[in-house]
């Protein structure tokens, strides 16, 4: 007989989160979801897509160092990136009646400049961490130390190469 104890499970928010996101998916697989709950759910999609990559540190990773605000900007240069795709979901929602529906119809009439927008303010955000990460030394093992760059970069072209290794 197995004995099965239910505190035992330690369910974090995480798991309560990814739990959620795995419910609503099949829920709207067979199309059984409101529209708002599917709103919802692509939220906290991308917000928990986010978070890890806030939480991964890509500063610690390219440079062996851990810099919450680059991370941040990080986190907002792929977040406006990304925001094509959150904008296709509000076009396909907007022919389906819901109480987001104001909020969609502003969405598809601006939604030539969203895109472009935030696309360019992705590169922009990009560009500015390249730029700034090219003044910080390369620590500790890190993606640039193994493919043979450390300490400070001293020439110009010492600098370009270092600043495109970093954006690429």
């Amino acid at each position: 007989m197995v004995n099965f104890n239910f505190r035992s499970l330690e369910i974090g928010i995480e798991e309560a989160i990814l739990l959620f996101l795995i419910t609503i998916e099949i829920l709207d697989f067979f199309r059984i979801i409101p529209a708002e709950l599917e709103f919802v759910e692509k939220t906290v999609a991308i917000i928990t897509v986010l978070f890890l990559t806030y939480k991964v540190s890509l500063s610690w990773i390219l440079i062996g160092e851990r810099f919450k605000n680059l991370d941040i900007l990080i986190t907002a240069g792929f977040f406006f990136l990304g925001l094509r795709s959150a904008l296709g979901f509000v076009i396909s929602a907007s022919l389906e009646q819901s109480y987001f529906q104001p909020f969609y119809k502003l969405v598809v009439m601006n939604i030539s400049f969203l895109e472009k927008f935030s696309f360019l303010l992705g590169i922009l955000i990009f560009i500015v961490i390249s730029v700034i990460m090219i003044g910080f030394p390369i620590r500790k093992e890190s993606f640039l130390k193994m493919i043979h760059e450390h300490g400070l970069s001293k020439t110009f072209f010492q600098k370009i190469a270092r600043f495109c290794m970093i954006y690429l």
